[in-house]
């Protein structure tokens, strides 16, 4: 069974809406998400003078902020009772809901599935600009060279720089008036699609994250985002018992290794250079920073620790965990089957839990999931994916 390991809380560095790396303030940023809790704690996190929600309900209806009724946040770290930073909410936020408002932002911050950039492009294709940064939240694997592609079907030509990030916490949700974020990452993995485009893009990339970790490119920054990979074979295991039990047993971690096994072969295949999963959760998964960590740390407690945060803190009930295996087996196994098939690869596990996951949930999940099509890269071969990505 997870249980939330109990951490010591500490407070944020810096406090939030610091930035970075770069020292530079970011003068406007528009923030896109699929929720209303997790849209007004990234404009929380954000360092700008201005921030801006845009509330065309592209992806979902979203309330005024007067109607949330939301003065204060709360920082807690994983399994911690007691928070580890309070304060009042930003009172410089506003609601947007013109195409015309987002020419004037620095930084577009997208915080959805690959599979709704679409409906975003084609909404805003008409309010990009040059120099604009369009930072991707919990960006899952190739999200950038997608979004791209998207760019380029909707004839937006202006030169934008496009960065994706890892999760920058498990969950957010509004209890009695207060926001309460929980699990914030401590470290969070960034890359652009090109090495100008990281440069270029730090600095509103930097008033996002808390801590930057930057990758050579985003195929490696895709790869090591070990929670994707984790998490449909721990869903489906409690799927199919039936128990609703989110269980690591012998059984699951050998499953688990098997996949490690074949991500570690995909990098290679792509030329990517991916820590296994235990130290990939490690570093990205909001580990206490300071506290020593055994050589001998275990797959097993290592998702222990994590708990609940790895499922974003969600109600524990089959239609939940249903939504969450549609979305990571199609937005990410669906993938990296086919890198494997290009690459001559053994994904022989990965295939089979995309092919699992489709019974259990009476859905051909190949054939709706994402491919090489989906990032723009048909009729490239390995070789070729390789030089675009290390451009």
């Amino acid at each position: 069974m997870f249980f939330s390991g109990q951490v010591t809380p500490n407070s944020v560095a810096g406090g939030l809406g610091q930035l970075q790396a770069s020292g530079t303030q970011v003068a406007e940023v528009c923030i896109i998400g699929d929720g209303a809790a997790e849209r007004l704690a990234l404009a929380n996190l954000v360092g700008a003078h201005k921030v801006l929600i845009f509330a065309d309900g592209i992806i979902s209806p979203y309330p005024n902020l007067e109607q949330l009724q939301v003065r204060e946040y709360e920082v807690r770290e994983r399994g911690a009772a007691v928070c580890s930073q309070r304060g009042a909410t930003r009172i410089d936020v506003k609601n947007v809901d013109r195409v015309d408002d987002l020419r004037n932002a620095d930084g577009i911050v997208i915080d959805a599935p690959t599979t709704r950039y679409g409906a975003i492009v084609e909404k805003l294709a008409a309010s990009f600009r040059d120099h604009q940064t369009i930072v991707l939240i919990n960006a899952s694997l190739g999200a950038g060279l997608e979004f791209r592609a998207l760019l380029g079907k909707h004839k937006v030509k202006h030169q934008v720089n496009i960065i994706e990030t890892g999760r920058l916490f498990d969950s957010a949700r509004v209890e009695s008036g207060v926001l309460l974020i929980s699990g914030l990452r401590h470290k969070v993995g960034v890359c652009g699609l090109e090495r100008n485009e990281t440069r270029r893009g730090l600095p509103v990339a930097s008033a996002v994250v808390k801590e930057i970790v930057p990758f050579s490119s985003v195929l490696e920054r895709g790869l090591t985002d070990a929670e994707r990979v984790v998490r449909p074979a721990i869903l489906l295991s409690a799927l199919i018992a039936d128990d609703m039990e989110l269980a690591v047993n012998a059984s699951v971690v050998k499953i688990l290794q098997a996949l490690d096994r074949e991500v570690q072969g995909l990098a290679k295949s792509f030329q990517c250079v991916v820590p296994g999963f235990t130290r990939n959760l490690q570093d990205f998964a909001s580990f206490e920073p300071g506290v020593s960590r055994s050589k001998s740390a275990t797959l097993e407690g290592t998702l222990s620790a994590l708990g609940v945060g790895l499922f974003g803190g969600t109600e524990a009930t089959r239609e939940t965990y249903i939504e969450m295996l549609i979305e990571d087996v199609c937005e990410s196994l669906t993938l990296l089957a086919d890198m494997g098939v290009l690459s001559h690869s053994p994904v022989g596990v990965i295939s089979s839990i995309v092919e699992m996951a489709s019974v259990v949930v009476g859905e051909d999940l190949n054939k709706r999931g994402r491919k090489l099509s989906s990032l723009g890269l048909i009729g490239f071969d390995t070789e070729e994916i390789i030089e675009i990505v290390n451009a």
